[in-house]
């Protein structure tokens, strides 16, 4: 039996690549279509979502609770930290001003707390019960190389090498939501499966989680 796709060779099979199949009446289509699409700022999309879940409300001020009373100031912070770029210039945004917002109002319980409230969000939309019901989460680490090795982060993982760095390791619901993530050290990760699923601030939520341990 041939097939243009499939050849059967001795040890095994060889699958030829395809072919642009993609018909010259449609090809101008894709951009056509990014054309009538919004172009909005991340700090308007972020805005949007925000009045849907108001969850800036959890980056109240350390002392009295109060939220900030710009909300597009501090998205542009949150922003500014969520994308590794630091607190610099950007347009509508002073340095300085980013300056007085990170101390005062972001920390993690903050962060944790506006995470929950975006993550029960979504939980509640019916788009989400097509994934699944919430109920089930796995975890895994991702590897970040630092330029410096810390006297907590110098250990060596063979599967990450020599090289100084960090682990991000994540929780992420049968929904697609990352519902916890913590910054760990690289020698193992399987210690911090429990912490995500017994620290997050979701309501109800009590996921049965499922991890490797390749690290």
């Amino acid at each position: 039996m041939s097939c243009p796709i499939w050849k059967y060779l001795t040890g095994g099979v060889k699958v030829s690549p395809l072919d642009n199949c993609v018909p010259v009446q449609v090809s101008q289509l894709p951009e056509l279509v990014y054309s009538m699409l919004p172009h909005p700022k991340i700090t308007e999309i972020l805005d949007e979502v925000n009045s849907w879940t108001t969850f800036t409300r959890h980056f109240s001020h350390i002392k009295n609770d109060i939220i900030h009373p710009d909300t597009r100031q501090l998205l542009t912070t949150i922003l500014a930290n969520g994308v590794n770029i630091g607190l610099t210039k950007s347009p509508g945004s002073t340095k300085s001003s980013m300056e007085d917002i990170q101390p005062w109002y972001i920390r993690d319980e903050t962060y944790s707390a506006a995470l929950a409230e975006l993550v029960n969000a979504q939980g509640k939309r019916p788009l989400a019960a097509f994934r699944g019901d919430g109920t089930t989460s796995s975890s895994d680490g991702q590897n970040f190389r630092t330029s410096s090795s810390g006297s907590y982060a110098g250990q060596v993982n063979p599967k990450y090498g020599q090289e100084p760095g960090r682990q991000f390791y994540t929780h992420i619901s049968d929904q697609y939501s990352p519902f916890y993530t913590c910054i760990i050290s690289r020698v193992r990760y399987s210690t911090h499966v429990l912490d995500g699923l017994l620290y997050h601030e979701m309501t109800p939520y009590s996921p049965r989680g499922y991890a490797s341990y390749a690290a």
